[in-house]
């Protein structure tokens, strides 16, 4: 990758760093991503709300996804529990009412695969939870349109189809 070259530069700034990280989390190399956010100690600046996060949170529901379909669910669980929570470094707090969906979804089918239904059920539960309607987002923080599908599966899984057609309509 080009920014390798400048590496003295790229890690003089949080905004090139960032997207280095994303560089590497749209070519699947999540383990390198997560690596990285973890050393660094970023800073809040204008414009940069919720993308260390994203990233943050994108890496460890890619990891989670691998490890599901690696059929190693406790590592799945271990790495998408670790998305729930921001570690102080990333310079930012998750803003309340953040959808997360996706990874109690994933957790959910985690927590399936060791045939523990009790977790999986209230993770699915906690997966259909959210607005029923797509909307356009204007802002960092609105729910994702994506989210809802992830409810729609969350419904199937609870056995309420009908709430899963109606959402993924």
């Amino acid at each position: 990758m080009r920014l390798e070259s400048h590496w003295e530069l790229v890690t003089a700034r949080d905004d090139l760093y960032l997207e280095y990280v994303t560089l590497l989390n749209t070519m699947k190399r999540h383990e390198k991503a997560k690596s990285l956010l973890t050393e660094r100690k970023f800073h809040p600046w204008e414009g940069g709300e919720g993308k260390v996060t994203g990233q943050y949170v994108f890496a460890h529901v890619e990891l989670g996804k691998y490890y599901l379909q690696a059929q190693q669910a406790k590592d799945a669980i271990e790495t998408l529990k670790k998305a729930l929570t921001y570690p102080e470094n990333l310079g930012e707090g998750k803003l309340l009412g953040t959808q997360e969906n996706n990874i109690y979804y994933f957790l959910g089918c985690a927590y399936e695969r060791l045939g523990l239904t009790e977790e999986a059920a209230e993770s699915f539960r906690t997966a259909a939870q959210g607005l029923e309607e797509p909307a356009s987002a204007i802002f960092y923080n609105d729910q994702p349109a994506d989210m809802i599908f992830y409810q729609g599966l969350a419904w199937l899984k609870l056995a309420k189809p009908e709430g899963g057609q109606t959402t993924l309509q």
